[in-house]
């Protein structure tokens, strides 16, 4: 287990750097046009970008393994009526997602989380994205491992 402890935090922290670095020491976030998956690929297969707009959340992208352990599909709307068959069940309910995707939007804060059920172990950063005022996007990083 202490392999999977140093590379999920090794994952979590390289995205939550590159967040950090674009957003600089001025702002509180960077827009979400600044970030180029590109410069995380090492790293995306488990990060997702999730839209927020007027109709909730929108998975705008997602890597193969936050694919794997959410479920989302890219425009898929992420409501309280997704019935999704992955692991992440086994920790959350959609609503309890929904519910820190509004934490992000209300508190314009990053989240950083661990988690362990009887069969999965999570660790999870969610950052903002968006202009000046308003939180348009979330970043999200999230490793797991079945146990």
């Amino acid at each position: 287990m202490g392999i999977y402890t140093g590379r999920e935090r090794r994952i979590a922290n390289v995205v939550t750097q590159y967040w950090s670095e674009i957003k600089g020491p001025n702002r509180d976030w960077p827009e979400r046009q600044e970030i180029d998956t590109a410069e995380i690929m090492e790293s995306w297969q488990h990060c997702y970008i999730i839209e927020v707009n007027d109709r909730g959340y929108i998975c705008e992208n997602a890597g193969e393994k936050a694919v794997e352990f959410y479920g989302f599909e890219k425009n898929m709307c992420i409501d309280s009526k997704c019935s999704i068959n992955a692991p992440f069940l086994r920790l959350y309910k959609i609503d309890a997602v929904i519910d820190k995707f509004d934490t992000i939007v209300d508190s314009k804060c990053p989240i950083n989380e661990e988690e362990e059920s009887e069969s999965v172990k999570m660790r999870q950063v969610l950052l903002p994205l968006g202009n000046k005022e308003d939180v348009t996007h979330i970043l999200g990083v999230t490793t797991f491992k079945l146990l």
